[in-house]
């Protein structure tokens, strides 16, 4: 009896065993399929106060399929979002006068309902003032714009009382600037006695250039008023000349012209049939043109840039002459082995960076035996780039045509020549502290740029550490000038170059192969 009695529990417990077996897949599955649920609350980064009507979603990306679920606050701010899958997601908000939102990812597993969820968004402010002639009469229809660099402007036109208002700032120092809306025409025929008033772009308070404008500062969520713009007179000048090599019957000609040979204010125009162009209105200053044609059965023609200085008297006669653009085969070559790619070469590009206008070449793969191939090329003046660290351009050979450093003259073409370039390893590196008085400057913009009137040469900007040290790596062998200034001003760098008054308050050094230097800056 007892034998069989042992027998007996041993039978039971098997039985009861596989019965859980048998039950747990199902049960796994439904413990799976138990849905989620997250609640919480969008507010104010600055005021802490709720904000209705945002737009908040959550999305997983670890999942087989990718899930973005949605909701929006109410009017205390609340969200809520139901039947989740599981998963850990990323949370964001938008709404209308706010910048980005913050919040931390969200993991969620079978059945979980969260509660609480912090979303930050963060207030934008804006600019509000006024444009007004030489008389301080009120001028509308002006374009104003506002922006921290060249490239990242807001717009607003002027009412009939010549007011603006510009929002959703980010936080920062702006230059403001007005430009009235003005036709390519020429100057006016009147015979009453009057004369036509043309206005230039005008910087805020009412200057010529970004040198000298005045920052205007935006708070987050706040307001910035009073910023009065006198625009400043201009005379009525012309820019023309004649463009020669056109193919004849083979498609329109363009026209590129850009001020101060940077893309934030260019504009292209078409050019008459017998090669002739005539642009009016045109404020002082230097600019770049180039012409260019694409005819069907022909390569593409390109013109060199030509630099042009427009005063108070027009410009006459610029003479432009169409080339074929080039392919350009080329070979890299490595002046010591750590110059040579880790991974395969094929993972770098070279590129060709203008120097004279904001535009640069199509990246060219480079092959495994380190050859490349630049299609397209137009004749201009070229910085040698490649996207491989730890390297610099060191020489290139063009045919038979040696160049040191990265420098390259295509103005007439490459003429079907081969394009060696030669790399080095013996990069230098910048080190040191930055001070505010006999304090660490923590956070400081410290910014190093070539010494060379060639723009787009080699440059960084790097923050200072909490204890005010900084360090830059990677830098080519050659003349450089550095300063370190606040962490809020706006960079001082303008096509690779500093520009203006920073460029007088910047230390010189020269660094060699291979050199280590340190240096301690103090704040300007």
């Amino acid at each position: 009896m007892p034998s069989h009695g042992l027998k007996d529990t041993v039978l039971l417990r098997l039985v009861v065993l596989c019965l859980v077996v048998q039950q747990t897949p199902a049960q796994l599955r439904t413990d799976q399929a138990k849905p989620a649920s997250v609640e919480g609350t969008v507010v104010n980064s600055v005021t802490g106060e709720p904000v209705p009507r945002a737009h908040v979603t959550l999305t997983v990306t670890a999942s087989p399929v990718r899930k973005t679920y949605g909701a929006m606050s109410g009017a205390n701010g609340k969200f809520s979002i139901n039947s989740m899958v599981p998963g850990t997601y990323t949370v964001a908000a938008e709404r209308v006068e706010f910048l980005t939102s913050t919040a931390e990812p969200v993991k969620l597993s079978a059945g979980d309902v969260r509660t609480a969820v912090l979303v930050k968004l963060r207030p934008t402010g804006a600019i509000t003032g006024r444009v007004v002639n030489a008389e301080g009469e009120p001028m509308e229809r002006v374009g104003v714009s506002a922006s921290i660099s060249d490239y990242d402007a807001a717009n607003a036109t002027t009412d009939k009382k010549g007011e603006f208002r510009i929002g959703g700032l980010a936080p920062g120092k702006y230059r403001v600037c007005a430009k009235p809306l003005a036709e390519d025409l020429p100057q006016e025929i009147r015979t009453d006695g009057t004369a036509e008033i043309h206005y230039r772009r005008t910087y805020f308070p009412g200057v010529p250039d970004t040198l000298s404008a005045a920052r205007v500062k935006v708070v987050a969520g706040s307001e910035t008023g009073g910023t009065e713009i006198h625009l400043i007179r201009a005379p009525i000048v012309n820019l023309s000349g004649t463009i020669q090599g056109i193919s004849k019957g083979a498609g329109e000609v363009w026209l590129l012209v850009q001020e101060g040979c940077i893309d934030a204010n260019n504009e292209e125009t078409t050019v008459r049939p017998d090669g002739m162009f005539y642009l009016w209105r045109l404020d002082p200053g230097i600019y770049c043109v180039r012409a260019s044609q694409t005819p069907q059965d022909v390569p593409a023609m390109s013109s060199p840039p030509v630099e042009v200085y427009l005063t108070d008297k027009s410009v006459e006669d610029v003479q432009l002459r169409l080339i074929p653009v080039s392919n350009i085969p080329g070979q890299l070559e490595y002046d010591d082995e750590q110059a040579k790619p880790a991974s395969a070469p094929a993972a770098n590009q070279v590129t060709l960076q203008s120097v004279t206008l904001d535009s640069a070449t199509r990246p060219a793969k480079i092959a495994e035996n380190g050859s490349f191939l630049l299609e397209g090329v137009p004749p201009d003046t070229y910085r040698i780039n490649t996207s491989q660290t730890g390297v610099y351009v060191k020489s290139n050979l063009l045919g038979s045509a040696a160049t040191d450093g990265s420098m390259l003259d295509l103005r007439n073409g490459a003429s079907g020549q081969t394009l060696s370039v030669r790399l080095s390893s013996a990069v230098a590196e910048l080190s040191g502290t930055v001070s505010r008085g006999n304090d660490a400057a923590a956070g400081a913009l410290v910014v190093l740029t070539m010494d060379d009137p060639a723009p787009y040469g080699f440059y960084r900007i790097v923050n200072a550490d909490v204890a005010g040290a900084f360090s830059i790596r990677g830098i080519p062998p050659g003349k450089y000038k550095v300063l370190a200034l606040e962490s809020d001003s706006a960079s001082p760098v303008v096509r690779g170059r500093l520009a203006g008054q920073y460029d007088a308050e910047a230390e010189s050094l020269e660094l060699a192969p291979a050199d280590k230097v340190g240096r301690e800056l103090k704040l300007k």
